[in-house]
Parts: C-alpha cells; sequence; structure tokens
C-alpha cells in the first residue's frame, strides 16, 4: 500500500482525493506515468 500512495503522490495532481471513492482513477495516474517515462524513452533513444 504504501507503493500505491507514492505513485499517486508523485503524480502531483488532485486524484488522490478521488482515489478513495473510485480505484480507476489511481489506474489513469498509473498509466500516465507509465506513459511519461516511455515518450521520455523513446524520445531519448531517437
Amino acid at each position: 500500500m504504501t507503493e500505491l500512495s507514492v505513485t499517486i503522490r508523485d503524480a502531483s495532481n488532485p486524484i488522490p482525493i478521488l482515489t478513495r471513492k473510485r480505484p480507476e482513477s489511481y489506474v489513469l495516474v498509473l498509466m500516465k506515468k507509465v506513459f511519461d517515462k516511455l515518450w521520455h524513452w523513446v524520445s531519448f533513444i531517437t
């Protein structure tokens, strides 16, 4: 559970409040983080 809250905090937006009621918000944040990392990786290679 610690890792989950850290991930949400890293996303730095108002989603943590929503996450208690709507777990899918966490999934959206996680997907955005993964996408940002992939984008950074792709732009680094090309």
